[in-house]
């Protein structure tokens, strides 16, 4: 009991003394190594430390429900405090005492190659300044909504659809019931990276701060591809044919259809598929001990329905394919079972029943998009690996035939959304490609299938010998085999548009919006008006307008003040729209102009309306 106790007063000390040195950030390491401590399984330090991960996401994202009903918010001493006694009192109610394996030079090789393509995703920005990463900000709108739920989650203190009032008065009403996992676990660690519970920073820098969630949520979604093809495949890996596996995945992350995901600054869809591959992982080959097996399913669960609940479908079937091929092995633990399922179902159900039945997001399933998946690669892999699995030893096998059955589920939700759109429009959107992005992923956890059509491995004696022999032809292999797949050109079927990749479009910033981001700048140096004002930016180009108006909006934190006026009523392009927005919103208005044709039309429509509070100003130029 006294090394209990000593233990909980330092898991509120160590948060205390980081956030006062300035130095919590430390506090979310300490955690995930603590967690990954009380687990157990993996063969090496990567394998535990990427299960706790796991554990973590969906633990935090339900755990998260707590912050807006308690009085500490998100600050980050409340936060690490209660993860760190909550480890403390599993350790003393399970008798388990943190230990870790060792660190393997497999581990390298995973984290050399996350650690490659999250700096391919941050060059880019690094090596521009800010307004060049504002014009790739406003190459589409939609980064500037998420921006919002971001800041306003950290502003609120917890999950927006928890605070309804006050978080319609910080963003579009539409974001209240998105799915809000990415950007609450953003908006968590932001707390420890500046060491305040209050400290939101300005527009821009919260802008900075969110890319870089998503530059790092990319390279985390890295790491786990390459993780989770190694850890399926692991019974026939040799070092040589780890480095290929590890050496082709990774090419497909950073050259294939998947980097799109990244350009388009898709931030929530990147840590879904991360998840989603986690899951797959843990369902195909399982973790040590049936009670941490399905507490860690439950947890991955938790964070696909509150992150992407698109790809929630295709969990809760792969996990009924799980509970069905595992079914002996879960009878004997029924009370676990049960107790599991009545805790994390309603919590992971939670996010889509808002969004389905108070939002009615059911719409959106129709929404077209330019991200678009290539059909032949698909098809390709997947005969390939399905071929791999069914007439290799691979069907023999409980881990290959569960892989399968996940592999269905997430086929199924594809088709399913394909069929839809089709029926309805003749065509296929938004969400039927995001669902096959989730096949695609789910095919290259599954490419070790494809090492069983070699001899069995044999194991050398000196496994330090065998790393060094295999790294050249290994390397040389990814190349010839990523080559294969037309990744090394950039040439079909990995062109989003003809003449370049998503690649070349990422590093050189081809898609950008580098006048809006110049007007932005010069909107943002002028003097700011009092928080209750609603500021519109007009210009004759309607579209200009809209796009300036909704990112002033975001940096300057009056999204839910703009909300009516922006998105309800007629067109971008109607006439009127600017009459429209003055009979909607609420409160005095500013309209920025900088044109005298801007002005000129802004003064005649004001003056239609002698009622309202309405102040022209001009842009300097």
């Amino acid at each position: 009991m006294a090394r209990a106790g000593a233990a909980l007063a330092l898991a509120w000390l160590l948060p205390t003394v980081t956030y006062l040195l300035g130095i919590a950030v430390v506090v979310p390491v300490v955690v995930l190594v603590g967690t990954a401590g009380l687990l157990r399984g993996g063969r090496t330090l990567l394998d535990r430390l990427v299960l706790a991960l796991a554990v973590l996401l969906g633990a935090t994202c339900g755990g998260a429900l707590l912050f807006a009903v308690w009085p500490f918010g998100m600050h980050p001493v409340a936060v690490g405090g209660l993860a760190l006694t909550v480890l403390v009192l599993v350790a003393v109610l399970t008798g388990r005492r943190p230990t870790l394996p060792r660190p393997d030079l497999s581990d390298l090789l995973t984290l050399g190659a996350a650690v490659a393509v999250a700096a391919f995703a941050a060059l880019p920005l690094l090596r521009r300044s800010r307004t060049d990463r504002l014009a790739v900000v406003l190459a589409g709108e939609d980064l500037s909504r998420h921006l919002s739920l971001y800041d306003g989650i950290r502003d609120l203190g917890g999950y927006a659809f928890q605070k309804w009032d006050a978080a319609h008065a910080l963003m579009y009403g539409g974001m209240v019931t998105y799915p809000q996992g990415q950007h609450m676990l953003a908006g968590l660690l932001d707390g420890f990276v500046r060491s305040s519970g209050d400290d939101l920073g300005s527009g821009l820098s919260a802008m900075d701060h969110y890319l870089g969630s998503h530059v790092l949520g990319y390279g985390l979604f890295a790491l786990v591809m390459v993780w989770a093809a190694q850890w399926v495949a692991a019974g026939v890996l040799t070092p040589l044919r780890r480095i290929v596996l590890t050496g082709v995945v990774t090419t497909m992350v950073v050259v294939g259809d998947l980097v799109g995901n990244l350009v388009l600054n898709y931030t929530t869809t990147v840590l879904g598929l991360a998840e989603m591959a986690l899951l797959v992982a843990v369902l195909a080959r399982g973790v040590a001990g049936t009670r941490q097996q399905l507490v860690t399913i439950a947890c991955l669960v938790v964070a696909v329905g509150f992150t992407y609940y698109l790809f929630l479908p295709a969990a809760l079937l792969a996990v009924l394919a799980w509970l069905v091929v595992h079914r002996r092995r879960v009878l004997r633990h029924r009370v676990a079972t049960a107790v599991t399922v009545v805790v994390a179902a309603p919590v992971a159900l939670l996010p889509v029943t808002l969004g389905l039945f108070l939002a009615g997001q059911a719409q959106a399933l129709l929404r077209g998009g330019e991200l678009r998946p290539s059909r032949d690669h698909l098809i390709a892999l997947g005969a390939a690996v399905t071929g791999a699995v069914l007439f290799t030893r691979c069907r023999r096998a409980r881990i290959w035939r569960t892989y399968l059955a996940v592999l269905a589920a997430a086929g199924l939700l594809g088709a399913a959304l394909l069929a839809y759109q089709a029926a309805a429009e003749g065509g296929n959107g938004y969400y039927a490609n995001k669902a096959l992005h989730l096949v695609l992923v789910v095919l290259l956890v599954g490419l070790g299938a494809l090492l069983h059509l070699l001899p069995s491995p044999r194991r050398g004696p000196d496994p330090r010998r065998a790393w060094l022999q295999a790294l050249a032809p290994g390397l040389a292999a990814a190349l010839v085999v990523s080559g294969a797949f037309g990744l090394v050109r950039g040439d079909a079927p990995y062109r989003p548009t003809n003449g370049t990749t998503w690649p070349k479009i990422w590093w050189f910033a081809q898609r950008r919006n580098d006048v809006d981001a110049r007007a932005i700048d010069r909107l943002l140096a002028m003097p700011a008006p009092p928080a209750d004002v609603a500021v519109i930016v007009y210009d004759v180009d309607p579209f200009r307008a809209y796009f300036q108006t909704l990112f002033l909006g975001t940096f300057q934190r009056r999204s839910g003040r703009i909300a009516h006026g922006l998105y309800l009523g007629p067109p971008v392009d109607e006439p009127d729209r600017l009459g429209h927005q003055l009979r909607e919103l609420p409160g005095p208005v500013e309209i920025v102009v900088a044109s005298d044709d801007a002005e000129a039309h802004a003064r005649q429509t004001v003056a239609r309306y002698p009622d309202r509070r309405v102040e022209v100003v001009r842009l300097p130029s």
